[in-house]
């Protein structure tokens, strides 16, 4: 149907949340439609976690109001996942696994190792 258009997967209106007198979120909206690729990215500490923590229900807002499929967010939601950043930093403690940021332009090669055991597919 054209001129239709459809409402946003999610938007935060106007959302506040404080920490007793600290403002971690002030007077924040936006909207993210269904498809839509969206990244966050700010210095540590500036609330992006804590907006994520909103969007799915795990923290209630100050003021204002988290909308997601239409109807506010309540409560946490059992159709949205976290990974929340402490444990994303653990899984690269060293050196990131070998072929983990590999360029995906080109097609991965097959490669067989030979060790002291006999080949190996990696």
């Amino acid at each position: 149907m054209h001129g239709v258009i459809a409402p946003p997967l999610i938007a935060f209106r106007n959302v506040d949340l404080a920490f007793g007198d600290h403002l971690v979120l002030g007077k924040l909206s936006f909207e993210i439609a269904r498809g839509e690729i969206v990244c966050v990215v700010g210095p540590s500490g500036c609330g992006k976690t804590t907006a994520l923590r909103v969007a799915a229900g795990l923290i209630p807002p100050t003021a204002g109001e988290v909308v997601f499929g239409g109807a506010p967010v309540k409560a946490p939601r059992r159709d949205v996942a976290i990974v929340f950043q402490d444990y994303a930093k653990r899984c690269f403690r060293g050196a990131p696994p070998r072929g983990t940021f590999r360029s995906r332009s080109r097609p991965l090669e097959r490669r067989v190792r030979s060790g002291a055991r006999g080949s190996k597919r990696s």
